[in-house]
């Protein structure tokens, strides 16, 4: 009787039944943006774990790998009609796997309740990096928005990647000098 009161009590730390995914995503979110972590990886928490609360408002104790992996395959792009790429997919598996880990970090729930690490992962098809002909990049930015085309000329001439681009500053932009300096830290 003594193990399994000791099993139970491990197993289902005080207060873990009443503590609620939106209150663990929006503590999780808190401590990062205390712990300065940059804004792109705090957008991204907010983005990605913040669509998995929109779904699952209940306990967190409660979910299992099974639900996780439901959710998962259910996500579709912004226009509803696709199911997400793997590689996208597996983004939002890692974000709700920060999530965990956290709320194990906190001591809500024990090291490994929810089995996130089982999570199954998409197929990533790993296409090979294509390189715009210079009629196609004159098209592309013929029909941009304005405020896209430095984003866009960045990526197509300095081949920095997308997060790299995200992370600039612009007075890492210096064009007079002929170049852009990405720090170690945005790299």
């Amino acid at each position: 009787m003594l193990q399994a009161a000791r099993f139970y009590a491990r197993h289902n730390p005080h207060g873990t039944r009443k503590l609620r995914v939106p209150k663990v995503v929006k503590e999780m979110l808190e401590v990062k943006e205390a712990d300065r972590m940059s804004d792109v990886y705090v957008k991204d928490l907010r983005g990605r774990p913040g669509r998995f609360q929109e779904r699952f408002k209940g306990p967190i104790a409660l979910m299992t790998s099974a639900e996780i992996e439901d959710f998962l395959r259910a996500l579709r792009g912004r226009k509803g009609k696709r199911a997400l790429s793997g590689k996208s997919r597996n983004s939002y598996g890692r974000a709700i796997a920060t999530l965990f880990y956290f709320t194990e970090s906190r001591g809500y729930l024990p090291k490994g309740f929810v089995q996130v690490d089982s999570v199954a992962l998409a197929k990533e098809e790993n296409g090979e990096i294509e390189i715009f002909r210079p009629d196609e990049l004159t098209r592309l930015l013929a029909q941009a928005e304005p405020e896209l085309i430095p984003f866009l000329m960045i990526g197509a001439f300095a081949g920095l990647w997308y997060a790299e681009i995200q992370r600039l500053d612009w007075a890492e932009v210096r064009l007079e000098d002929g170049f852009i300096e990405v720090k170690a830290g945005k790299a």
